[in-house]
């Protein structure tokens, strides 16, 4: 319908979990299953790298970052979209910074390239652009379990953005067959880079050498990342959007 999107994957820690939220993200939106692996940095500057290389946002779908300030995201690309997204997958780190951080005030939204803001506040998932959802959502013990992803994923997704997808929308062009293909070269990434230094990059998937051996600081295994086939989509209040000017605004249903 002629509309422009894009999604931000957020993680703090980079964990193995929030690998597999990116790049099924990117099989599930991308044109291609071949795009690779895109992340935001915050110094110096703040760039959309690929491979390396500065590229436009525009150049992909999803766009992967450890950036913790939402809003200060939102309100520096919002206005090259009709709508910009967050799904943040939360650990126990995200978790305790919540405490920690609980009191800060939103109109300290500014990123310091030097320093990112390295945390969630928990009050962010309540927007209604944002969908967050436990690391664990997204561990997996079989190919069998991984592949299910796509099309459970996919329904979360779209059940959480309905206010801009809607029904019978053109504008969210969700392809499972392409994303299962990308989590199965995901996936031989990890078993290929196992006992590879984590300095070892795959630029295609994000995945780093031994990244699956490495848990993000947290304590602890993770926990089956489905209950009865169906991605858990807890029910949090909802807010309208906390910043900007939309060129859909109108069209919105609460």
């Amino acid at each position: 319908d002629g509309r422009t999107f894009h999604i931000f994957q957020v993680s703090i820690d980079n964990t193995p979990e929030s690998v597999v939220a990116t790049n099924l993200l990117m099989g599930l939106f991308n044109s291609s299953p071949d795009v690779d692996y895109a992340y935001l940095v915050s110094s110096p500057g703040l760039y959309v790298h690929q491979r390396g290389t500065t590229v436009p946002i525009s150049t992909t779908v999803v766009t992967k970052t450890q950036i913790g300030d939402l809003i200060a995201l939102y309100k520096m690309f919002k206005l090259q979209f009709d709508e910009v997204f967050f799904v943040v997958t939360l650990n126990d780190i995200d978790e305790s910074d919540n405490n920690n951080h609980s009191n800060r005030s939103n109109n300290n939204s500014n990123i310091n390239e030097h320093d990112p803001i390295k945390h969630i506040d928990e009050e962010l998932c309540e927007y209604d652009n944002v969908l967050c959802v436990p690391s664990s959502q997204f561990s997996y013990s079989n190919e069998s379990e991984l592949l299910q992803f796509p099309q459970s994923f996919s329904r979360q997704f779209t059940h959480r953005f309905s206010y801009f997808f809607g029904i019978g929308s053109t504008t969210a062009r969700i392809d499972i067959v392409q994303a299962e293909m990308r989590l199965r070269g995901m996936e031989e990434s990890f078993r290929d880079l196992e006992n590879e230094d984590f300095k070892i990059l795959d630029m295609k998937y994000g995945v780093h050498g031994g990244h699956r051996k490495w848990d993000g600081k947290r304590e602890g295994g993770s926990s089956r990342p489905l209950e009865n086939g169906q991605f858990l989509d807890p029910i949090l209040p909802r807010r309208l959007f906390y910043c900007g000017y939309s060129k859909v605004q109108e069209d919105r249903h609460y």
